[in-house]
């Protein structure tokens, strides 16, 4: 006989289904919508800073021609009197350029920086001009020389970096003037930075 001695199966595996892993979805949180761009003739301050960017336009040809008179064609030195005429002219161009950059601080702050360092080269002006009087003159030479050139390197120095930084104050504040409105021309004003 035979015995029927079955082993009981084992229960049968449910097959497999795949592993569904979630796909990440391309940005669950959507960024915020960027700033509406508002034209530059459209902002609050665009009066004030279309005229004082005018003026200081109208200035910068100004001090160009008081330069070209008395620096290139040296017109001061070949008439004295013309000379010291020159030299008020560019001292009042300079001012009425500080006047406009104040004015300009009302719309964008940097520019009172600007000022700030533009106001020690203006007024250490007048005192580099007396070094060519001729009663200063001998007075150097009678002087200790070393001393006094020495003063006159760091004086020099403290008018170049305050005269650089007042540039880059400048230039930057009329970046700023143009960011968000026309970034395109903040950028190149942000290049002449460097």
């Amino acid at each position: 006989m035979m015995e029927n001695n079955s082993t009981p199966s084992p229960d049968p595996v449910p097959e497999a289904s795949p592993i569904a892993v979630p796909v990440p979805a391309e940005s669950a949180v959507t960024p915020p919508p960027a700033p509406p761009v508002i034209p530059l003739r459209e902002r609050p301050n665009a009066p004030l800073l279309h005229k004082g960017f005018q003026n200081l336009f109208r200035l910068g040809i100004a001090n160009t021609v008081i330069n070209l008179l008395n620096n290139t064609f040296k017109l001061g030195d070949k008439i004295p009197a013309l000379g010291i005429v020159l030299s008020a002219m560019s001292f009042a161009v300079s001012d009425l350029a500080l006047v406009v950059l104040w004015k300009l601080s009302a719309a964008v702050p940097r520019f009172r920086k600007a000022v700030y360092f533009n106001l020690l080269p203006l007024i250490a002006l007048p005192f580099v001009a007396l070094l060519d009087a001729p009663s200063v003159q001998e007075w150097i030479t009678a002087s200790d020389v070393s001393a006094i050139l020495v003063v006159l390197i760091i004086l020099l120095g403290l008018i170049f970096l305050f005269a650089t930084l007042a540039a880059y104050h400048q230039l930057t504040a009329c970046a700023e003037a143009f960011d968000g409105a026309d970034d395109e021309m903040a950028a190149k004003w942000r290049k002449l930075c460097s």
